[in-house]
């Protein structure tokens, strides 16, 4: 090329096996190599397609090889330029990102170019599989951007164009996957140098309770029915997880919640089987905030026809457990003297519940006012003498 320049095209580009590493990042231009550095890719990658890089001449005659020119010319933002339209097969691969994301099976789709120092492209997911956390997440699909260390998921980027300038702030498109069986949308952003930073946002609709069973506690219940749903935002900066901060809610619908470990050992707190906890307890929801590694659960409530039960607490990552809980009368008074005789008026000074231990194994206690234990009892008895008069009902 005029003045010393060059360009190297491959137009039918074919790579095995290519590793993510130190040589790697320091042959690629600055900015680029910045990004690959944060991201720490791990695994091979299999990449497909077109790439073509160029740098143009330099003026003043002959341009000066030695290594001290050559970085000062890196530094001052020499014209290297590069684009690419390629596709890159992940297999078992990592990012090990703020939260390490492993197991990532699948194609990126990748479009772009890098001139005057700035990287700018435009992708698609299409994965069959990633874990983030122990969650296993299925066919994530959707576009992405990449402008210097911005990434943007979604739309996100055309969300705040059209906010900025007034407009519409929805999105047209979003990132989606599963996760137990229920559906992922999510979006947001991600700063991966100087400083990581992010803010991102997701919902799951109508996971399955018993798939829930069968992962988080290794519990398989082939009866267990109900749907999951729930939102969260996390936004936080640096590399450390005790940069997180976030918010949420979630909803069980119709579920079994009797089949959750903390449930299982509520009802032999309160000597209640099975077949009486499908009707005590039948929803279940609750709104959280997440702080570093410990998510505080402003209110959780576990809601039925004879009582539920409300209150708060915290959880960690380690899946440790504290929360109070305070029986409550549900929807449905039962016609039981001593039901309306404990519940009425302030029954949230009269029964507290202590959960701790951890969520596979939670330990239960149970905190009653003095006089209340004997009026329990009664309403136990009374619970159970009601599903003998319908079993003998429906036997009839």
């Amino acid at each position: 090329m005029p003045g010393g320049g060059w360009q190297l095209v491959f137009s039918d580009l074919w790579v095995d096996r290519l590793v993510v590493d130190r040589s790697l990042l320091i042959a690629l231009p600055e900015a680029l190599s910045r990004s690959f550095s944060r991201l720490n890719i791990q695994g091979p990658l299999a990449i497909r397609g077109q790439f073509a890089i160029a740098r143009s001449g330099q003026s003043g005659g002959i341009a000066d090889r030695s290594p001290a020119s050559a970085e000062a010319q890196r530094s001052e933002g020499s014209p290297l330029m590069a684009t690419w339209n390629v596709v890159v097969t992940l297999v078992q691969a990592q990012l090990g990102t703020v939260i390490p994301i492993q197991n990532i099976n699948g194609r990126i789709s990748l479009q772009g170019e890098y001139r005057n120092g700035r990287l700018s492209s435009a992708g698609h997911f299409d994965l069959d599989a990633l874990s983030i956390q122990g969650f296993h997440i299925a066919r994530l699909k959707g576009p992405f951007s990449l402008e210097n260390e911005l990434i943007f998921l979604g739309d996100y980027q055309t969300q705040i164009i059209t906010h900025d300038q007034g407009g519409l702030s929805t999105a047209s498109r979003h990132v989606t996957g599963e996760l137990f069986a229920g559906q992922i949308t999510a979006g947001g952003w991600i700063r991966i140098s100087p400083q990581v930073e992010y803010d991102l946002a997701g919902s799951l609709v109508a996971a399955d309770f018993a798939q829930i069973l069968r992962e988080c506690h290794r519990t398989d219940v082939a009866s267990a029915r109900g749907k999951v749903d729930a939102s969260v935002r996390i936004r936080g900066k640096g590399d450390d997880i005790h940069g997180l901060s976030g918010y949420g809610s979630f909803q069980f619908r119709d579920a079994d919640i009797y089949e959750l470990p903390i449930m299982v050992a509520l009802l032999k707190l309160f000597q209640l089987k099975r077949p009486d906890a499908a009707k005590t307890f039948t929803e279940s929801s609750g709104s959280f905030r997440i702080a570093g590694r410990h998510i505080y659960l402003d209110t959780i409530t576990f809601r039925g026809d004879m009582f539920h039960l409300t209150g708060q607490g915290e959880m960690d990552f380690d899946r440790n457990v504290r929360l109070v809980l305070r029986v409550m009368l549900g929807k449905r008074e039962m016609p039981i003297p001593v039901v309306q005789e404990i519940f009425r008026g302030a029954s949230e000074q009269i029964v507290l519940v202590h959960v701790g231990g951890t969520i596979q194994e939670p330990i239960v206690r149970r905190e009653s006012f003095p006089g209340v234990n004997q009026a329990l009892q009664r309403f136990q008895n009374s619970v159970e003498a009601m599903g003998q008069r319908e079993f003998d009902g429906n036997r009839r």
